[in-house]
């Protein structure tokens, strides 16, 4: 994979995302703090229906989350998800492929070849979301830790995506500051 294309930033922007990142390095004293604040700011910065800190289990195909509001997905539906965790485009993309780059689903394939996956239609489209930005913080051979930001309708743009990846390095050492100082990426 090609590493992506720089875009430049906005000076409004780049403020937003480093007050973003002073507020989370603030709450960053404890997992729970990070995990919680991390979800509500960049939710706010980005614009999302649904944020989640998402800790894969690379060995037993399954995930925790946590996320605002955390009653949004079901344990249904979080099973349906796990039914096809390696088929996911993000998780093949960031654990596989092992690209410690901000990515979409669509970077990986288009939305309509996604919305034809058993993947879109037993989980994505269970729960009303179409379009999905992940920014990893930790891949390892047995977890892959990541922000989700979740969206209904418009996709996510090559601004958003490449804001929310020039914080991909500072998110990913507070990650590992607040979860016992494990190695980031």
């Amino acid at each position: 994979m090609a590493i992506p294309r720089p875009i430049l930033l906005r000076s409004g922007r780049q403020r937003s995302a480093l007050h973003a990142l002073g507020d989370i390095a603030d709450a960053a004293g404890s997992s729970a703090g990070f995990a919680e604040t991390g979800v509500l700011t960049l939710t706010k910065l980005i614009g999302a229906e649904l944020t989640t800190l998402s800790r894969c289990n690379l060995r037993e195909a399954r995930r925790a989350v946590v996320g605002v509001p955390s009653t949004r997905v079901r344990a249904d539906e979080r099973a349906a998800f796990d039914r096809h965790f390696f088929e996911h485009p993000l998780v093949r993309y960031h654990a596989i492929e092992r690209e410690a780059y901000t990515h979409r689903i669509t970077d990986s394939l288009p939305q309509r070849e996604f919305e034809k996956t058993a993947l879109y239609n037993d989980y994505y489209r269970r729960i009303g979301i179409t379009h999905a930005l992940a920014v990893p913080l930790r891949m390892d051979d047995s977890e892959l830790a990541s922000f989700v930001l979740n969206r209904q309708g418009r996709d996510f743009d090559d601004e958003e995506s490449a804001l929310i990846d020039a914080m991909r390095r500072p998110l990913a050492r507070m990650f590992a500051q607040a979860d016992t100082g494990r190695a980031v990426v």
